[in-house]
């Protein structure tokens, strides 16, 4: 979870302002070097976002948009 949270904060953008896409590298893999590890992450992450989304559908307000 820690490490979840790490990433999530490095790629969370508060405000676009001063971002531009060509100063972050493509290549970039978060500090991950083991797959299976990678794999983990993302299969909490996917869980995680799954939760919220049904949270945000019950109270049907508000929906989530995320750009990969």
């Amino acid at each position: 979870m820690k490490s979840l949270r790490k990433l999530t904060k490095r790629l969370t953008i508060a405000s676009g302002k001063g971002f531009r896409l060509k100063d972050h590298s493509a290549d970039w893999t978060g500090g991950l070097k083991d797959e299976g590890h990678a794999q983990e992450l993302l299969k909490e992450g996917v869980g995680q976002l799954s939760k919220m989304q049904d949270r945000l559908y019950a109270q049907n307000t508000y929906s989530i948009l995320i750009i990969f």
